[in-house]
């Protein structure tokens, strides 16, 4: 079984400044700079044989780079406890038709599609619950940029290992947008990606 997810890959200008926020929160678990991304839709475990089809349908995505806006820091509540913080990136239609052509994608290779709202964010900390208002004086407390703006040229599809020390994320595949080539990319139909993983 392989864990799987899709994300948007964050620039190195926009880590320095998410760095700067990541501080003044007791027992926080803040996410290192190699694990932040922008989730476009959460895989889980599916078999190696479906990891093939999953790359081939998210090959076949035709799509123009996507301007990405993070305005803002907010925070993931259960029975009114914050268990996660992220820097909030705006709902613009560009980035909403992404993701909709990346779950489309993933539905015509089997998976089913996703019955929570898509909230676009790049996680910062998870941390034990806390009170909401511990999590409201930290947003309060700290500055977050009035924009951070970079553009996604690609998209990713990244391996989730769990281990005791945390997860690890790996790139596994890079699908390139609006004519873009990336680093590197697996040719449709090739079956590297499940042996990479086995």
């Amino acid at each position: 079984m392989i864990r799987l997810f899709v994300a948007l890959p964050i620039p190195e200008h926009v880590h320095h400044v998410l760095q700067t926020m990541c501080h003044g929160l007791n027992n926080a678990r803040w996410v290192p700079e190699e694990n932040r991304h922008l989730t476009l839709f959460f895989i889980g475990e599916v078999e190696h044989g479906l990891a093939d089809d999953i790359d081939m349908a998210l090959s076949h995505i035709d799509m123009d780079p996507v301007d990405v806006t993070l305005d803002g820091l907010g925070f993931f509540a259960k029975k009114e406890r914050v268990h996660t913080i992220f820097s909030r990136a705006k709902r613009t239609e560009r980035l909403l038709h992404l993701q909709k052509k990346v779950e489309s994608a993933l539905v015509r290779a089997g998976l089913p599609p996703e019955t929570r709202k898509f909230t676009p964010h790049v996680t910062l900390a998870r941390m034990k619950p806390v009170p909401v208002a511990v999590a409201e004086s930290y947003c309060a407390s700290h500055h977050h940029p009035e924009e951070i703006t970079f553009t996604a040229d690609h998209f990713t599809l990244y391996s989730s290992r769990l281990t005791p020390e945390g997860s690890i994320y790996t790139a596994e595949v890079n699908y390139g947008m609006g004519g873009y080539v990336p680093p590197f990319d697996l040719d449709p139909g090739d079956d590297i990606l499940s042996e990479s993983l086995a």
